[in-house]
């Protein structure tokens, strides 16, 4: 029986510095313009950091293993970070006899591959800007904080004046409410609470 090969497709995602690749079906030699496309499209993206997932991968032509090695050499070369995530081992196997791998670049699975690109992206940060970070970061929570422990945007912050005189404005004015209930005396109850006491409101 033949089974016809997956055509390749990949995704690009950035999540700011970070950019995360998969590629999927079959790289193949007639694959090859799909690959130029990619690459095209991966160089017009900011990042530094970058994950690239190869479980989608269902076959590997032997000669396009320096495609792969291209691949990841045009990362490096903008002085970008890699992980590779390789879960297919005959697959793997394949990529390290061409030497299409670094074993420090190697992930067991794409959540651990980005905890270590953000840990070497703390680690590539100057003190100060770390410093930077961690005060933003500080200023987020305690707004969060604050909207949650209140029930509103932080941005609301600026209309506490005008609350407190609202609430002002109501209290004066609920005395003058219930003198005027008083003065009105007791109504005369409705048809609808004649035939139904029950439902009569006091």
């Amino acid at each position: 029986m033949f089974v016809a090969k997956q055509s390749l497709s990949y995704a690009i995602q950035n999540q700011g510095e970070f950019v995360v690749i998969a590629l999927r079906g079959a790289l193949t030699r007639e694959s090859s313009a799909i690959l130029e496309n990619f690459q095209k499209e991966l160089d017009g993206k900011e990042g530094h950091y970058f994950i690239l997932s190869l479980a989608g991968l269902t076959d590997v032509d032997h000669i396009m293993m320096p495609r792969l090695i291209r691949l990841q050499k045009a990362v490096r070369e903008r002085q970008g970070r890699l992980q590779l995530y390789v879960p297919n081992a005959d697959l793997l196997q394949s990529l390290e006899y061409a030497g299409a791998v670094r074993k420090d670049e190697l992930a067991p699975s794409p959540t651990e591959a980005m905890l270590r690109l953000r840990a070497i992206a703390e680690r590539d940060q100057s003190p100060e800007a770390r410093e930077a970070r961690r005060q933003q970061a500080l200023e987020n929570a305690t707004a969060f904080e604050r909207a949650v422990a209140g029930l509103r945007d932080p941005g609301e912050d600026n209309n506490d004046d005008e609350r407190e005189e609202e609430n002002a404005d109501k209290q004066q004015a609920a005395p003058a409410e219930q003198r005027m209930k008083k003065d009105e005396g007791p109504r005369e109850p409705t048809e609808g609470e004649r035939l139904f006491p029950e439902l009569k409101v006091r």
